[in-house]
C-alpha cells in the first residue's frame, strides 16, 4: 500500500514538473518491487523524469534491457516510446525519431499508445520544420488517440491546420522536381529514368 502512495506521489511529482522530486522515487520504485506491473511502469516513467546524468544512464540501460526481454514483447511500444522521450530529452532527435517509429511498428493492440508515439513524431516534425511529416503523424496521432487524451481535440484540431499546407508543399516538390527533369538534357533524362 506504501508503495503505491509513494508511485502516485511520483507521478503528482511529475506531472507538477518537479522532475527532480519525481525521479528518485520511480527509480525506488522500479527496484525490487514484488508487483512487476508497478515496477514496470515505474521504469517507463523513470525515463520521462530522469534529470541527472546517473538516472538517465540508469534508466536508458534498464529500458535496453526491457526492450531486449521476450517477456516483454506485447510492451515493446512502450518501452521504444520511453526510449524516445529520453533522448528527445537528451537533444538526440534522430534516436528519438527512430524509437517513436519502432513504438509504432511494434504496437499491436493499444491503438493509444500508437496515438501517443505519432504525436510525439508530429512535435518533433513541427519543431524541425518538416510540415509533410508533421502533417501525416498529426493525422495518425488524431486518428489513434483515445477520446479520453486531453491532447485529442488540440491534435485533430492542428491536423486540419497542417493538412493544406502538406498539399501545397507536396505540389511545390513535385514540381520543382518535374522542372528539374525537364531542364535536364535528352542524356541527362534517360539516366535519371534508368
Amino acid at each position: 500500500c506504501r508503495r503505491r502512495y509513494k508511485y502516485i506521489l511520483a507521478q503528482l511529482y511529475r506531472n507538477a514538473g518537479r522532475n527532480a522530486d519525481a525521479a528518485p522515487l520511480f527509480l525506488a520504485l522500479s527496484r525490487g518491487v514484488k508487483d512487476y506491473d508497478m515496477a514496470f511502469a515505474a521504469k517507463l516513467d523513470l525515463a520521462t523524469v530522469a534529470t541527472t546524468a546517473e538516472e538517465l544512464q540508469k534508466a536508458e540501460k534498464t529500458l535496453g534491457k526491457m526492450a531486449r526481454d521476450a517477456k516483454n514483447e506485447e510492451q515493446l511500444d512502450q518501452i521504444y516510446y520511453s526510449l524516445g522521450k529520453l533522448e528527445d530529452g537528451k537533444g538526440n532527435t534522430a534516436k528519438a525519431i527512430s524509437h517513436y517509429r519502432k513504438s509504432i511498428e511494434t504496437s499491436k493492440t493499444n491503438d493509444n499508445q500508437k496515438g501517443l508515439s505519432f504525436l510525439a513524431l508530429a512535435d518533433i516534425y513541427k519543431e524541425i520544420p518538416q510540415y509533410i511529416e508533421a502533417s501525416e503523424s498529426l493525422d495518425s496521432a488524431a486518428f489513434y488517440l483515445d477520446d479520453a487524451n486531453i491532447r485529442k481535440k488540440e491534435t485533430e484540431a492542428l491536423a486540419k491546420d497542417y493538412a493544406p499546407i502538406a498539399i501545397e508543399l507536396r505540389i511545390i516538390k513535385e514540381q520543382d522536381s518535374l522542372l528539374r527533369i525537364a531542364n535536364m538534357s535528352t542524356k541527362e533524362r534517360e539516366r535519371f529514368i534508368e
